[in-house]
């Protein structure tokens, strides 16, 4: 009976933990995935309108361009130098100059790069050699991390009341099959105290008849 009631508990805490891992897996992963087609489309469809010869061009929709949260920066660059830098946002933590360097030192013909967005602080993409577009996803790391841990947090929570859940269900469940165990070994044990009183009437009998052959 132990094992039909651990085997039962297991069964439904397996069961409704798994539905509740998957739910959370995939909350994150949608997340995750909106947030990284939005920053690749972000990069991949940006109109680098600066390509003008007009050095003085400003357009308000490009300046401090803010793209679903995004911060934005467009380079202009001249033999793989920094030309001028016409979009640029407000976070004066987010050094675009030295990022520009540091990513024409180590690009490889390596376009379009945006990595892992839980700990890569911003992603870029190189257009036409001389236009390199970066946005800073520092923001999307805290969100992504955020949820994560939320995520972490609600599923231990969770975890816990599932357990005494599964319990209370497991109990439910077993309660007509333990009764009717307890039905069953009650009727054995009558049953075998029923059965031994005639078998010592039998056996003293028995006995007294083997002490009468023996006496005669």
């Amino acid at each position: 009976m132990k094992k039909l009631t651990k085997k039962t508990f297991i069964t439904i805490f397996t069961i409704i933990s798994s539905f509740l891992i998957i739910g959370i897996i995939t909350i994150n992963v949608q997340n995750y995935q909106r947030e990284y087609e939005s920053i690749k489309r972000n990069l991949t469809t940006i109109n680098p309108a600066f390509r003008m010869n007009d050095k003085n061009f400003k357009n308000p929709e490009i300046d401090n361009m803010m793209i679903m949260d995004y911060e934005v920066y467009t380079v202009k660059l001249k033999n793989n130098q920094i030309e001028r830098i016409i979009s640029h946002g407000n976070n004066t933590d987010f050094d675009i100059t030295n990022i520009t360097n540091n990513i024409l030192s180590k690009n490889n013909n390596d376009k379009l790069k945006i990595g892992n967005l839980y700990n890569n602080k911003y992603a870029y993409n190189l257009k036409y050699n001389d236009t390199l577009v970066v946005i800073n996803t520092k923001d999307i790391n805290n969100r992504l991390t955020s949820l994560l841990i939320s995520s972490l947090i609600i599923l231990i929570l969770a975890e816990t009341i599932i357990y005494y859940l599964s319990m209370k269900i497991t109990t439910w469940i077993t309660k007509p099959a333990l009764e009717s165990f307890k039905k069953q070994k009650e009727f054995i044990e009558d049953a075998s105290h029923e059965l031994k009183t005639p078998l010592a009437i039998i056996m003293a009998s028995s006995d007294e008849l083997k002490s009468d052959k023996k006496n005669s």
